[in-house]
């Protein structure tokens, strides 16, 4: 059965829109403390190089599992956000294209 269209779009209940608050206040709360922290001090390049690197850590850490699945359409989604990755260099490319990739497929197959 499928999911009426104003059911996907319709506003979140209080219970979602409370879950939706308080992963905004965890993750904005994490920068706040972080730039609290250090606004300050002066950071080494090693350190800076470990924070430049976070997000690809934290993206891989997501991705991982997923490597774990013999789901062609969840594979092929895969392998175009490392291949998007390589050549662009890009991580906000490299998200769209891959969920639009997996999106389009999931949908259409």
């Amino acid at each position: 059965m499928e999911t009426p269209i104003a059911d996907i779009w319709s506003l979140p209940n209080v219970r979602e829109a409370l879950t939706i608050f308080a992963m905004f206040c965890a993750t904005y709360s994490t920068r706040l403390i972080g730039w609290l922290l250090l606004r300050n001090r002066t950071i080494s390049p090693a350190f800076r190089r470990a924070l430049e690197a976070a997000p690809g850590c934290v993206m891989a850490a997501i991705v991982a599992p997923q490597f774990m699945t013999t789901n062609p359409i969840t594979i092929t989604g895969l392998c175009t956000a490392v291949a998007v990755a390589v050549w662009s260099r890009n991580m906000a490319a490299t998200v769209i294209v891959s969920m639009l990739v997996y999106a389009g497929l999931n949908n259409w197959l």
